[in-house]
């Protein structure tokens, strides 16, 4: 379950803000950052990130080892100029995807590894702006962990059964 607020700014923007889980245990190696946040992400820091062929390179690491069985969520991160991008393979969608939820906030903790402390970070993907605000008390986890960005009408249909 995941606790929900609605907020609304004095311009009338609204955002969402999402309690996610609480992430235990992040492994590294190589520069590797690999945790649950919901669901299994690795996330991999790069560079020319808008020049990187997610699909292909994505799916290869999804369906290798050692992760051919489950799968794993792959985002690649490029940090620049202070800010953080982000693009994603999905497992399950099997492509790249606009934005991902449990992919932010896995690279928001990734961004922070071996740090302790009180942090909010934003990210940039090809969907959008999203915020992880989350504490961590130990090298390798976080807790109190919130997921925010905009409450947008982007599609809406009608379907007769």
């Amino acid at each position: 379950l995941h606790e929900a607020k609605l907020l609304t700014n004095a311009t009338g923007l609204t955002t969402i803000a999402l309690r996610m889980n609480d992430v235990e245990n992040v492994h590294t190696d190589n520069h590797r950052y690999e945790m649950n946040t919901g669901s299994p992400h690795l996330v991999l820091f790069t560079q020319a990130l808008y020049d990187l062929d997610v699909y292909h390179e994505g799916k290869k690491i999804r369906y290798g080892s050692p992760y051919t069985e489950a799968g794993i969520n792959v985002n690649f991160v490029e940090k620049k100029e202070g800010k953080i991008f982000m693009r994603t393979y999905e497992r399950g969608v099997e492509d790249e995807t606009l934005s991902c939820g449990t992919g932010v906030t896995a690279v928001a903790i990734a961004s922070t590894y071996g740090q302790e402390g009180i942090f909010k970070k934003t990210i940039k993907t090809p969907g959008g702006i999203l915020s992880v605000s989350f504490e961590k008390d130990g090298a390798t986890s976080a807790n109190n962990v919130w997921l925010s960005g905009p409450a947008l009408m982007v599609y809406q249909g009608e379907i007769t059964l």
